[in-house]
């Protein structure tokens, strides 16, 4: 709110001066504005690339300090010019004189500021300033995929991205470079406002660290990129890119989190950026000694140890603020493969990692090859498909109202969890975690919970997503996680419908694993898999069900997420447990 009210206070004084200057002088100020940014944003990368040079203790201040000062000196000398060419005023009628003046300086406020906005976020300081924090990684959340969030509480009026807009469309029409090799800024770096924040999002979070946030455009020495049809409207997208030495964090290793590494290209003719949403490396070097067993002396002392060649690519999601790409030894280029879900028709252009970018042509795959190659074996197709039977998969009555296999808190676990229970020593609302219990400290007697209550005429409903006995993840499952990864949005609704198309959204769910297990029941509204804040792990032995309440005597029909009906259930009436 702070930086809100101080950017309005500024556009405002901005606007109230040319006001009082008169609308000729006014256009001559908006005008130089205009040029003035347009040079800053067009020599900034250069100079900035010839003074950083990838490394130094001024890292973290060039990028926006180079930014405002081109655009302060060439302001100042487009002034200067406009003075010596027009140095008289011509005067309009008051009222329209004062009007139009203060159009034209509330535009060339609007423009100012928002150039200061966007040069102050590249310049090292914390995520979070003055109550204004700009475009971040999403962290935190079930779903998060390192997939980018808009501010959550943004500028009342968002200046920088306005100001970025209107440069982004001069720069492909009015002002679109014709000098050989140049590129329109719409095309090769858009959406530089949110850059000017998502840049500073990385491992060091609100302390202002910024580490390495910038490369030299050569950074990048190789990039390929291969793509498939995925999932409804979108596709599989995976890149692969090379980068030596010279982008490394100081020169000591590679460190990306999903805010630094964005593809560019267009779909339906307009120019898009995605970040991505997974990537796979090679594990690191293992050590192996040479020596025998023995204490290697001189000349020996160099060879005692070799390292293994890495086996095998690993693949992990960008799932949350401890995520990040890394290079597997400090030693050489590090060879990155990012996974992007994008639109159907998306044409990639460049791959940009921090500054640097390099252009790329995607060529045609597999969706199984692309998976297999980066080491996501567990992510390859087997034969899911969505619309199943999922019959054996759901239960209701007495046995739907039981705890999962592998819960055993007691009684008095649950109260001290701020639970609550009602005089059957049903639970009638939950949300925490519980750690297991031995046999002889499980609950027993007056001190065993007897399940899930369940008002008067409704029937409990349990979907059991995971099993834990199998190492395959099975179908329903896999299609869950498949939503938080890939697949489908993570704002998917979760509804249980009957034969009447009425539906209904899940009231708890239970995560059981090794070393603890998570209940909730009616503590919290869960609309869609955002809601759902524990999920099972690949590839693990976790239990996981989810729990709907419906009227009794419901035959139940589908399981959804949106509108895509993920099992199909048969001959299943809901029934509710005896008392």
């Amino acid at each position: 709110m702070i930086m809100s009210l101080i950017a309005i206070a500024l556009v405002a004084l901005i606007a109230y001066w040319w006001s009082n200057e008169g609308a000729f002088s006014a256009l001559l100020h908006l005008v130089c504005v205009i040029m003035a940014g347009a040079i800053a944003l067009a020599l900034w990368e250069p100079i900035l690339f010839d003074l950083l040079a990838a490394e130094g203790k001024y890292a973290g201040l060039l990028p926006g300090v180079i930014l405002l000062s081109v655009f302060v000196v060439a302001l100042l000398l487009l002034r200067k010019a406009a003075d010596l060419a027009a140095p008289d005023a011509a005067f309009l009628p008051e009222v329209p004189n004062v009007v139009i003046g203060g159009i034209f300086g509330l535009i060339s406020g609007t423009l100012t500021v928002g150039i200061v906005l966007v040069g102050t976020g590249f310049i090292h300081r914390p995520l979070e300033l003055m109550g204004y924090k700009g475009w971040h990684r999403v962290t935190g959340a079930p779903d998060a995929q390192g997939m980018v969030s808009p501010p959550e509480s943004g500028l009342l009026v968002p200046f920088d991205t306005l100001t970025v807009g209107f440069y982004e469309l001069l720069s492909s029409t009015t002002l679109k470079p014709d000098l050989p090799g140049s590129i329109p800024l719409a095309w090769a770096n858009p959406d530089l406002d949110r850059m000017s924040s998502l840049i500073r999002d990385t491992i060091h979070g609100d302390q202002g660290k910024m580490g390495g946030t910038w490369m030299p455009p050569s950074a990048i020495k190789s990039a390929d990129a291969q793509t498939s049809e995925y999932v409804g409207s979108d596709q599989l997208l995976v890149v692969t890119a090379t980068v030596d030495k010279s982008g490394f964090d100081f020169r000591g290793g590679l460190l990306l989190p999903s805010s630094q590494v964005r593809v560019i290209g267009t779909v339906n003719g307009k120019t898009e950026a995605f970040h991505p949403a997974g990537w796979s490396q090679l594990p690191p070097a293992k050590k192996k000694s040479t020596s025998g067993g023995q204490i290697p002396t001189g000349s020996n002392a160099d060879k005692s140890e070799e390292e293994e060649a890495p086996q095998g690519q690993i693949f992990r999601m960008f799932s949350g603020d401890e995520m990040f790409a890394t290079s597997p030894t400090a030693r050489g280029a590090a060879t990155l493969k990012f996974a992007f879900v994008v639109p159907n028709g998306f044409t990639p252009r460049y791959i940009q990692i921090r500054s640097a970018r390099r252009s790329i042509t995607a060529k045609n795959a597999t969706r199984d090859g692309l998976m297999l190659s980066m080491g996501a074996a567990d992510k390859v197709d087997r034969g899911i498909v969505f619309g199943g039977d999922i019959t054996s998969k759901v239960s209701s009555g007495a046995q739907a109202s039981r705890f999962g296999r592998g819960f055993r808190a007691t009684t008095q676990d649950i109260k001290q969890a701020g639970g609550e229970l009602n005089e059957d020593r049903r639970v009638v609302t939950v949300n925490s975690v519980f750690r297991p219990r031995s046999g002889a400290q499980a609950g027993s007697g007056a001190l065993k919970p007897k399940g899930y209550h369940v008002d008067e005429g409704a029937a409990l409903v349990r979907i059991e997503v995971l099993s834990g006995e199998s190492e395959e993840i099975q179908d329903l499952a896999d299609i869950f996680l498949a939503a938080r990864e890939f697949r489908l949005p993570a704002d998917a609704r979760i509804q249980l419908l009957n034969d009447r198309n009425e539906h209904w959204n899940p009231i708890g769910f239970e995560l059981i694993t090794d070393s603890r297990t998570t209940v909730v029941y009616r503590d919290t509204e869960i609309v869609s898999i955002n809601d759902l804040r524990a999920r099972p792990r690949t590839g693990s032995n976790d239990k996981f069900y989810l729990l709907f309440e419906v009227p009794e005597g419901t035959v139940l029909s589908e399981l959804r997420l949106d509108e895509e009906v993920i099992g199909t259930i048969s001959g299943k009436i809901a029934e509710r447990y005896v008392r």
